[in-house]
C-alpha cells in the first residue's frame, strides 16, 4: 500500500478484489482476452485505503466509497494485548523476539504445508467444498441479520478463511484444535466492524462521522448560544445551541448542513439514520428537521443535533 500511488489506489483495489484486468487491444484491432483471477490479498501497509486515497488528492477533498473500502478491508495491526499485533509470544523474551523468530522459520521451511493441503483437497473436492460451504453458512448466519449487505460481503471473506482454516485442521496439516481457525477469523472479523463503526452502510457511517467531526471542530467557534440576545458571533456562523444535561443540542442551519457538513453525501439517507439511531431530534410528521424560533432569524428550520451524536461510533 505504501508503495502504491494515492491516485490510483482506489482503481486498483476495484480491479485487485474484483479480479478481472483491463482490457486491451491486439495488434489487429480487436480486443485481447483479458486477464482474470481469483485470490485473497494482504497489504501490511502503515497507512489504509482511505488515507492512501486522500494523499493523492492534491489538496482537493476526496470522499473514498464504499465500495473501494469493502473490496481492501482494514484492520489495524494491535491484538490489545500490549504485546503489538501478537495476543501470545510463547515465552519469548519480547514481541521483536518472536517476530524476528517467525521470519527466519518462514525463510527456512515453507510451502509444504500448502502441498498437503492441496494434495488433499484435490483427492475429494466435492467433500471439500461441502465442508466448506457448511463452515461459511455458520459464520455468516451468525453476524446480525440487519447488518448491511457491505458487512455481510466482507463477511464472506472472513468466513472463507475460517474455512480453509478448519479444513486444515480436519486435513491434520496445522496441529490446532477444531474451532480454533474459526474463533481466530470472528476476531479479526470484530476488529474490522469496530474500526467500521458498525454494521450498517459505509456511506451513512462515513456521514455521521462528518457530523460528528464537524461539531467536534466547530462546536464552540460557530454556534452561538440559543437563548439572549444575538450578539455580534463567529464569521461564518454554522448555528447555535443550548444545554442539554451535560452536554449540548446543535441547531444546524440547513445551508451548512446540506452544503458543508455533509457535502458529498446524500444528506436525506444521512438524517433519516440519525433519526432512527436518535442522534437527531424528529421535526412534524418524522422530518429530519425541526421547525424552530432560532435568535435573529425568527421561526425556521433547522437540524436538531443531540448529545447523543458523541456517543456514536464510539
Amino acid at each position: 500500500m505504501g508503495q502504491v500511488d494515492g491516485e490510483k489506489a482506489g482503481a486498483i483495489a476495484y480491479m485487485l478484489a474484483n479480479g478481472v484486468g483491463k482490457q486491451r487491444a491486439a495488434r489487429n484491432g480487436t480486443l485481447r482476452a483479458g486477464h482474470t483471477w481469483r485470490s485473497l490479498f494482504l497489504s501490511t501497509g502503515e497507512i489504509g485505503l482511505a488515507e492512501k486515497v486522500r494523499e493523492g488528492s492534491r489538496g482537493q477533498r476526496r470522499r473514498v466509497m464504499a465500495g473501494q473500502e469493502i473490496r481492501v478491508l482494514d484492520i489495524a495491526a494491535e491484538a490489545d494485548a500490549g504485546i503489538g499485533l501478537f495476543e501470545d509470544i510463547h515465552g519469548r523474551e519480547s514481541a521483536r523476539a518472536f517476530a524476528d523468530e517467525l521470519k527466519a522459520a518462514a525463510r527456512t521451511i515453507y510451502g509444504t504445508p500448502a502441498r498437503r493441503f492441496l494434495h488433499k483437497l484435490t483427492a475429494d473436492p466435492k467433500a471439500a467444498a461441502a465442508f466448506a460451504r457448511e463452515a461459511k453458512a455458520d459464520f455468516i448466519n451468525s453476524i446480525p441479520k440487519d447488518a448491511d449487505g457491505q458487512v455481510q460481503r466482507a463477511a464472506g471473506r472472513f468466513a472463507l478463511v475460517a474455512a480453509a482454516g478448519e479444513l486444515a485442521t480436519a486435513f491434520g496439516i496445522t496441529g490446532w484444535a477444531e474451532g480454533q481457525a474459526e474463533q481466530a477469523a470472528r476476531r479479526m472479523f470484530q476488529y474490522w466492524l469496530r474500526g467500521r463503526c458498525g454494521t450498517g452502510p459505509a456511506e451513512i457511517t462515513a456521514g455521521i462521522a462528518a457530523v460528528r467531526s464537524f461539531l467536534e471542530a466547530h462546536g464552540a467557534s460557530r454556534f452561538l448560544p440559543k437563548t439572549g440576545e444575538l450578539v455580534s458571533g463567529p464569521i461564518k456562523r454554522a448555528g447555535f445551541y443550548e444545554k442539554d444535561g451535560d452536554g449540548r443540542r446543535y441547531f444546524i442551519l440547513p445551508g451548512v448542513w446540506e452544503d458543508e457538513i455533509l457535502a458529498g453525501h446524500d444528506a436525506r439517507s444521512v438524517g433519516r439514520a440519525m433519526l432512527a439511531q436518535g442522534l437527531l431530534k424528529p421535526g412534524e410528521n418524522d422530518r429530519t428537521a425541526c421547525k424552530v424560533r432560532l435568535p435573529g432569524l425568527g421561526s425556521t428550520r433547522a437540524y436538531v443535533v443531540l448529545p447523543t451524536i458523541f456517543d456514536a461510533g464510539s
